[in-house]
């Protein structure tokens, strides 16, 4: 799959646009929303295409249900709305198959015109929660009425560049920044959606940035191989390293447990993934 965004791209993004705006049934799901009751207005996107991702996106659901105690609406961009099917509260918007990296990723632009929230936390499906979400959301959703992009700095990037993997808006605030990034990825055949995203923002206006202390980058020079964050992205390393079935059985039985945990099996290592504690009721 090619990274560049391609002229295929826009004529397949024209095309699912008109059919979007015609029938607007390509929303897939629970016939009913359920809103979190701790943060009612708050829905999660993430884009998932491609075997691995749809695995990924399987692990980020049940860490966001089960350790970030999220049970609000999820909205996935997929071209596999069917590996969602049997997911609780989840509703899958089909986008079009064979799309470049960057045909991909601009759909993190069109966040507004798909999903009715207020607030949506955009979150990539390599991460993983590993605290309970709501203390997070409450700070952000206030950056969130200010800023269009509230956000972390890429600390694994070897270049100073915002992390795009994990965003929160407020879709009133959002929408202009929005249109200058999709531009961006459309017209300047960039490699990466991190670069677009810098040439799209003014940094002390259109962004701000939340504490690094939430953002653990897991694999990363072996950091977060003993601390957590609320935010964990598994990095390329990082899935050499975890046993990610392990992972996905141990999450399984956390569903029965109703609690946090201190441990996950890691190959040839313990790997310290949260603390004891009961679910917020």
């Amino acid at each position: 799959m090619m990274n560049k965004f391609r002229i295929s791209d826009v004529i397949k993004i024209v095309f699912w646009r008109l059919h979007w705006l015609k029938t607007r049934r390509e929303i897939t799901g629970s016939d009913s929303t359920m809103e979190d009751p701790r943060s009612a207005d708050v829905a999660i996107c993430a884009i998932a295409v491609g075997t691995d991702h749809l695995k990924m996106a399987h692990l980020m659901l049940k860490s966001l249900r089960l350790i970030g105690h999220f049970s609000g609406p999820v909205f996935i961009f997929t071209d596999e709305p069917d590996f969602f099917s049997e997911s609780k509260n989840v509703k899958t918007i089909r986008i079009p198959s064979r799309l470049s990296i960057m045909g991909i990723k601009q759909f993190k632009t069109w966040i507004t015109k798909c999903i009715p929230f207020k607030y949506v936390l955009y979150v990539d499906v390599d991460i993983v929660i590993g605290r309970d979400i709501k203390p997070w959301l409450d700070t952000a959703k206030d950056a969130a009425d200010e800023h269009p992009l509230v956000l972390f700095w890429d600390h694994a990037a070897t270049e100073k560049y915002y992390h795009s993997g994990v965003f929160l808006i407020n879709r009133n605030v959002y929408k202009k920044i929005s249109l200058k990034w999709r531009c961006q990825i459309w017209l300047k055949g960039y490699s990466r959606d991190q670069k677009t995203l810098k040439r799209s923002v003014r940094s002390g206006t259109d962004v701000q940035l939340m504490p690094k202390e939430d953002m653990n980058f897991l694999g990363q020079t072996n950091a977060g191989l003993d601390s957590v964050a609320t935010f964990n992205h598994i990095t390329g390393r990082a899935r050499r390293l975890l046993d990610l079935e392990k992972l996905d059985k141990f999450l399984e039985h956390l569903d029965a447990a109703h609690l946090y945990t201190d441990k996950v099996l890691v190959k040839g290592q313990s790997f310290r993934f949260g603390v004891l504690h009961p679910q917020p009721s």
